[in-house]
């Protein structure tokens, strides 16, 4: 579940830029067809607009090894490959989360982050409740969440989704049953 996946309007990977096994499914939830294709609308914070994050994200998890293109992902050799275009609305994020396990994902991979400590954010969370009937008994699901993806809430310059001076929690990383992540900046060993 993310945005910018570098596909063609057939749903089919552009040249050799993203790096995807065979699609199973996908589906653009802004646009509400089942073509995931296009930039990311939403950005990656002030000044970078990270058009294609999803194609990244994805090719990181599930790039093809071995074909001298991209990354070779962690679940290259077994993923299928499902890709949920979010679009910039918690509603949305929600039922991309829903959509996937109807439609049989063992792994859930949401790459973005919301600061949920607002009012707001705790209140739409209490009335959706959108994880919690995805985790029934026997869920085999997997949901794995970026640590706050590069916002940087305290104004310090560290973009540490949990650094020590943040008080802040983050939406889908505060959720029951979901494995939090993160990743060290280009070059550096800051936590982003």
């Amino acid at each position: 579940i993310d945005e910018g996946f570098y596909l063609g309007t057939n749903g089919n990977p552009l040249g050799n830029d993203s790096d995807f096994p065979t699609i199973v499914g996908q589906y653009d939830f802004p646009a509400n067809d089942y073509i995931a294709d296009g930039p990311s609308t939403i950005g990656c914070g002030a000044g970078n607009p990270c058009f294609w994050h999803g194609t990244g994200a994805t090719g990181v998890a599930v790039g093809v090894l071995n074909n001298r293109l991209g990354d070779a992902g962690t679940g290259g050799l077994i993923a299928d490959v499902m890709l949920f275009k979010r679009g910039g609305t918690k509603a949305n994020e929600y039922r991309a989360a829903r959509t996937a396990v109807a439609w049989g994902a063992d792994v859930i991979s949401m790459s973005f982050g919301g600061d949920c400590d607002t009012v707001a954010c705790r209140r739409f969370d209490r009335e959706y409740a959108p994880f919690e009937n995805l985790f029934g008994a026997g869920s085999k699901t997997v949901f794995v969440a970026g640590a706050g993806n590069g916002h940087d809430l305290d104004g310090d310059g560290n973009f540490a989704g949990y650094d020590v001076g943040d008080p802040h929690f983050f939406h889908p990383c505060l959720e029951d049953h979901v494995i939090c992540v993160g990743a060290l900046d280009d070059a550096k060993t800051t936590r982003i």
